[in-house]
């Protein structure tokens, strides 16, 4: 369901993944495949737990231009928080299935890619569709990107055959990628996403009226002394885009080193509106080890139609933290150990990674804080 962490905004655990924002490399140097699995663990003071698995495989055919890919993931939320508690509800558990396919072309100074992706749980499908095409210039110095994607959301109700819903996305990014001296490349992306249908959550309700919001009764939840608790509203329209550049600086040292910065400005129709610094150092302490380290600051201004309490019952109404107002600081290392020529493996990659943040919600009172981490073990091995 939508309300997972990290799903709604950006406010989700600190993502450092620099290789994929540099520009794309001439396929003279890309491997034949490779194959990469993943587990992490998310936990949280809100009484929150989600454990996810993904697998991914890439084949490039020599010679061929192609590249198939090809991934599933299986996440599982197990979770007693507030807005559970909201909804008179002690503890709800989901897991849900993802599996996605996608060809790549490349010829000459092109390339370009499609790809579908199938989501499931017990409340929610969601089918993708995307297509990108990208072009280098300027002896691969400079490459200019183009992708669309459409998103397709069946939404339903635990417990309730007679409700379902839809949510459609559309979204167009356009990036740039640009060399900028022998150590440095930098990569600037705007995007603009239409959504239209049900964006508000089908289990939170809302109190109106009664004594302000404090921490949810165990028991009774946050509609106890309520004069009403209907479901909460939401617009059915949202228009977002965002500008986000980053820089990458290769460090004059001994040992192989480099600093990333990333800044990200993000508004939408409904006034929420973010900005991200994040600061990312990678150094290779030997020749098999490489220690990466960063931190990530987040702030956001809240939706025009979220209150901290409704007096009076509006057109639209939101008791979803991640439309109040918070920011949130997180901080990581990531170490990385190489093996070459491991059994059909060229270069194989074994990593581990442990990020910590800390939310402050600044008018969501049933939840002042969050404070919580996420650890993840990881493989990847190229062919």
């Amino acid at each position: 369901m939508s309300d997972k962490p990290g799903l709604n905004g950006d406010s989700g655990p600190i993502a450092s993944t620099a290789s994929r924002q540099q520009p794309r490399p001439p396929s003279s140097i890309a491997h034949d495949g490779d194959v990469e699995a993943r587990s992490s663990i998310y936990a949280d003071n809100d009484d929150t737990v989600v454990s996810t698995t993904r697998v991914d495989i890439t084949y490039a055919p020599a010679d061929l231009g192609l590249t198939f890919s090809g991934g599933y993931l299986v996440d599982t939320i197990s979770t007693a928080s507030v807005d559970v508690i909201s909804a008179a509800t002690r503890r709800w558990r989901e897991t849900r299935h993802q599996g996605a396919v996608g060809l790549g072309v490349e010829h000459d100074q092109w390339a370009g890619g499609i790809g579908y992706q199938f989501s499931d749980e017990n409340d929610w499908t969601s089918h993708t569709i995307s297509a990108s095409i990208s072009r280098d210039f300027f002896m691969r110095n400079t490459n200019l990107a183009l992708g669309y994607g459409f998103v397709d959301n069946a939404i339903y109700r635990a417990d309730d055959d007679n409700f379902e819903d839809t949510l459609k996305t559309h979204s167009l990014n356009l990036s740039l990628s640009q060399v900028l001296g022998r150590r440095t490349n930098s990569r600037f992306t705007t995007f603009i996403m239409f959504n239209e249908g049900r964006q508000s959550s089908v289990y939170r309700y809302v109190p109106v009226g009664g004594p302000e919001l404090g921490r949810p009764h165990p028991e009774l939840g946050l509609c106890i002394f309520a004069d009403s608790c209907p479901l909460e509203r939401h617009p059915r329209s949202r228009t977002r885009y965002g500008l986000q550049g980053a820089i990458i600086h290769a460090l004059k040292r001994e040992k192989p080193s480099s600093l990333r910065f990333d800044y990200r400005f993000y508004n939408d129709s409904w006034w929420v509106m973010s900005h991200v610094f994040e600061v990312t150092h990678r150094m290779d302490l030997t020749r098999r080890f490489q220690l990466r380290s960063g931190i990530r600051a987040y702030y956001q201004r809240e939706a025009y139609f979220y209150k901290a309490h409704y007096i009076d019952p509006l057109k639209y109404m939101s008791l979803d933290r991640e439309l109040s107002r918070f920011g949130h600081v997180t901080a990581g290392n990531k170490i990385s150990y190489k093996i070459k020529r491991s059994g059909p493996f060229d270069d194989l990659r074994i990593d581990a990674k442990v990020d910590l943040f800390f939310f402050k919600f600044l008018n969501f009172a049933p939840l002042p804080y969050r404070l919580g981490g996420v650890f993840e073990l990881g493989v990847r091995g190229q062919f």
